[in-house]
C-alpha cells in the first residue's frame, strides 16, 4: 500500500499496535510480521561493507494531518564483505558488528522530513532529509525513514520521493536544528 494524505501515515503501523500504542511482540520481544520490526535493513552500502540498522519496537508519539512523530528503538551495525559490486539484499548469512539499542525519533512529513536523536547535554538534533537531492552522507538515514514511513516499500525506486509529493530541500539552508524535545519539530512545522 502506498501511504497517501494526511492522518494515513502509518496504516500499516497501526497494524501491529496493540491498544496500549505501542508494538505489540511476540515471545522474543520483535513482531516479525509488522515490516518495520522484521529484522536488519542494509542502510547504505558500498564497496567492501554495509552499514545496518535493526528497529526492535516503536511507538506513536504524536501525529497530525500534515505530519507523525515516531519513537523507535533501534541499534546500528556493520558489515564486511568482500570488494563487490553486489551488496547483500538480506542480512541472512551476514556477520553484522551491532553497536546498542538506542532510542531515535522520525518526523514522518512530507514537508519536513527529519530523524531526531538525542545530544548529550539532554536537547535534540533534528537532521532534515531532502529526499529528491539527498547525498551519501544522508543515504542511511534517507533509508531509515523511508522503512518506517513507507514500510510498504513505497520509497524505492527512482523517482519515488517525488511521486509521494516530496519535494526538494536543496534551497534551504541549515538543515539540522536543536530542539528541546522532539515533539517541539511540530512547532517548526507550523512556522
Amino acid at each position: 500500500m502506498t501511504i497517501v494524505n494526511g492522518a494515513k501515515w502509518l496504516f500499516v503501523l497501526a497494524m501491529g499496535l496493540g491498544a496500549s500504542g505501542c508494538l505489540t511482540a511476540g515471545p522474543a520481544g520483535r513482531d516479525t510480521s509488522n515490516p518495520i520490526t522484521a529484522g536488519p535493513v542494509a542502510g547504505r552500502c558500498y564497496p567492501g561493507g554495509c552499514s545496518w540498522f535493526d528497529i526492535r519496537n516503536f511507538e506513536m508519539v504524536r501525529e497530525t494531518e500534515r505530519a507523525a512523530l515516531i519513537k523507535i528503538y533501534t541499534r546500528e551495525g556493520g558489515s564486511d564483505h568482500a570488494m563487490s559490486a553486489d551488496a547483500p539484499r538480506s542480512s541472512r548469512g551476514v556477520r553484522i558488528q551491532w553497536g546498542p539499542y538506542d532510542e531515535a525519533y522520525v518526523f514522518c512529513s512530507r514537508e519536513m522530513p527529519a530523524i531526531i536523536g538525542q545530544l548529550e547535554n539532554g536537547s535534540y538534533e533534528a537532521q532534515e532529509l531532502d529526499l529528491i537531492n539527498g547525498g551519501v552522507p544522508e543515504e542511511f538515514m534517507a533509508t531509515q525513514y523511508g522503512h518506517v514511513c513507507h514500510p510498504d516499500g513505497g520509497m524505492s525506486g527512482d523517482g519515488a520521493a517525488e511521486r509521494l509529493g516530496y519535494r526538494s530541500l536543496r534551497d534551504r539552508e541549515d538543515r539540522t536544528f536543536t530542539l528541546p524535545s522532539p515533539a517541539a519539530i511540530f512547532d517548526r512545522l507550523e512556522r
